[in-house]
């Protein structure tokens, strides 16, 4: 019998988990450690919002198989140092093969980060600015002790960064919404 969505199951140690963090290890210790959990640094968001544009058209498992390689590729996401890349960065990300080499993800990688730096508060102020707290009203609501999937009421947050002034570019794959 297929899992309901939301439902949880126990997983190996009896905690009970959202039934995809039962596949792989990775995904084990991704959901313990990381889903559900707010991120509010700039560099913290960027690399999310980073690692979700190259996962465009793959599975989050593969981008947190080759996490720590893209944390070492891209000197820890820290923004003044992706900002400054040029085009001899380009082609050593291109000719890394322990990240997704694409050039238009590497390039919109580096362009936000310019973006970002440029944004007056910073990254995680405009995203926690609009997110709302989950629990409350407003917030993401929880089913069955999961916290909804990509997609769902993604979109309001990456609003204010699309307007004149910002410059943020759009990260391939990264959902807008439902």
């Amino acid at each position: 019998m297929a899992d309901r969505p939301g439902t949880v199951r126990p997983g190996p140690d009896g905690r009970l988990r959202c039934p995809w963090a039962m596949s792989s290890p990775e995904y084990l210790g991704y959901h313990d450690q990381e889903w559900g959990r707010p991120v509010r640094t700039d560099q913290g968001i960027f690399e999310r919002l980073s690692l979700e544009g190259f996962q465009a058209g793959l599975s989050w498992l593969t981008i947190l198989r080759k996490r720590g390689n893209f944390r070492a590729a891209f000197r820890g996401f820290e923004l003044t140092a992706v900002a400054g890349f040029g085009h001899q960065d380009v082609d050593r990300l291109l000719a890394d093969a322990g990240i997704i080499r694409n050039r238009a993800k590497i390039e919109a990688t580096i362009n936000n980060a310019r973006a970002a730096l440029a944004i007056p508060g910073g990254l995680a102020a405009v995203v926690w600015g609009y997110a709302g707290n989950p629990g409350q009203p407003g917030g993401p609501a929880r089913v069955d002790g999961c916290i909804p999937g990509p997609g769902q009421g993604t979109a309001r947050p990456w609003l204010p960064v699309h307007r004149p002034g910002y410059g943020l570019c759009h990260v391939p794959g990264v959902r807008s919404g439902g």
